[in-house]
């Protein structure tokens, strides 16, 4: 007798999808199936616990789409996605590494083992930009972990600089030689850190647009 595999995704989970749809009375399966593209039946399996049959992988996408959900929401439900704040600037991120309440409630869905505690913002200048080479340009976004505050030479940072009672935060790369740390950027034209600088958080993912 053949093993039942595990639903990748539950009747739950499936039902949350269809109610932020706005198709969450029974019923309804005539109208999920035209907009997936399945029968009617395929979508009464689905939602039966006892049945393996499931979504493929592109209707999981094409539910997710159509329930404004991300698919790491749709498959792991909502309370289980790892959810990171996505900052409106490098002033805020230095705020949030700093304890502050920020104002933006704007959230970045990611789930991963390696990535607990963090934060997201967009690269505000050209100066990870060099005209050859690995380049983080313009706009970039980027994800940092702000449990990985002790960096290894050559990580990317977010680092506050402190500067007549001013702080400023900035993405570098981390160098150390002989014992000394600097905050190195790509493009020559930005000058290198040597000092009244502290690493709050190491690049965990970049996302170019």
């Amino acid at each position: 007798m053949r093993k039942q595999s595990p639903k990748i995704i539950t009747p739950e989970n499936l039902r949350r999808a269809f109610e932020r749809m706005g198709l969450g009375n029974r019923g309804v399966q005539v109208i999920i199936a035209e907009k997936l593209g399945v029968t009617s039946q395929a979508v009464n399996r689905w939602m039966m616990p006892s049945i393996e049959t499931q979504p493929s992988l592109d209707k999981l996408i094409k539910i997710a789409e159509l329930a404004n959900m991300t698919l790491d929401e749709l498959i792991l439900g909502e309370e289980r996605s790892l959810r990171i704040p996505l900052l409106n600037c490098f002033a805020d991120a230095v705020a949030f590494c700093n304890g502050e309440t920020i104002a933006n409630k704007n959230k970045l869905p990611f789930v991963s083992d390696d990535l607990k505690h963090g934060f997201a913002v967009r690269l505000d200048d050209e100066s990870m930009s060099p005209a050859v080479g690995k380049s983080y340009p313009q706009q970039t976004l980027l994800v940092f972990d702000t449990d990985k505050n002790a960096p290894k030479h050559e990580d990317f940072v977010f680092a506050i600089i402190n500067h007549n009672n001013q702080q400023t935060g900035v993405f570098r790369r981390f160098v150390e030689v002989g014992g000394i740390s600097q905050l190195i950027a790509l493009n020559p034209l930005y000058p290198k850190i040597e000092s009244n600088f502290t690493v709050v958080a190491t690049l965990s993912y970049a996302i170019l647009d």
